[in-house]
């Protein structure tokens, strides 16, 4: 320790030469992960420099520098989910409904447009008694959705045309929309699914 301290070099490298695996930051410096040439020079010359001296260093990701003040955070998205499929494809609407939930778990904005036959998905009867094959209950990820800030959209002709009404919506986050509404919704998010 009194080598770092008393070597210049050691006096500016030393708050870097720590570890990063994936996101997570080790050093009080606040590491993180940036796409910069330069900055992997400079790792590569810590690590050396650390090595040279006998100290035991262990890997950096190639990326991998610092900033004094700032953390640089995870982007967080827009996701459009558009799901067309019929209830009768359990597993597949099911599935929809589960990744909108994990995208919201990971702290994305999530949006989810039903169309043809999926409006159905948000009849009562068809939520109460849904099960994907391994892709859950619809029940759950619609709860998990409506309680924690996905809003539903169902075309408007596809519903009238399979007798969806407002008494359907009741009590929901969802509301019909015409197609303009969809490619207004895909043109502003940043990441469509489609089921």
């Amino acid at each position: 320790m009194a080598e770092r301290q008393s070597n210049p070099l050691w006096q500016h490298c030393w708050p870097a030469a720590r570890v990063v695996h994936s996101n997570t930051v080790y050093s009080p410096q606040k590491v993180v992960l940036v796409s910069n040439s330069l900055a992997a020079r400079r790792i590569s010359a810590i690590r050396q420099a650390a090595q040279t001296r006998g100290h035991s260093v262990l890997p950096f990701f190639r990326r991998a520098t610092y900033h004094s003040d700032t953390v640089k955070e995870t982007k967080m998205a827009k996701f459009l989910v558009h799901v067309t499929c019929s209830p009768t494809d359990t597993a597949k609407a099911a599935l929809s409904f589960l990744v909108a939930k994990s995208a919201i778990e990971e702290g994305h904005t999530v949006t989810i447009f039903l169309a043809g036959d999926a409006v159905t998905l948000l009849k009562d009867d068809t939520l109460d008694t849904l099960v994907g094959l391994g892709t859950g209950k619809l029940k759950d990820h619609y709860s998990f959705l409506s309680q924690n800030g996905a809003r539903f959209f169902l075309s408007g002709m596809s519903s009238k045309a399979r007798g969806m009404s407002e008494a359907d919506l009741v009590g929901k986050p969802a509301e019909f929309a015409m197609p303009t509404v969809l490619v207004r919704l895909a043109a502003e998010a940043d990441k469509v699914f489609t089921y």
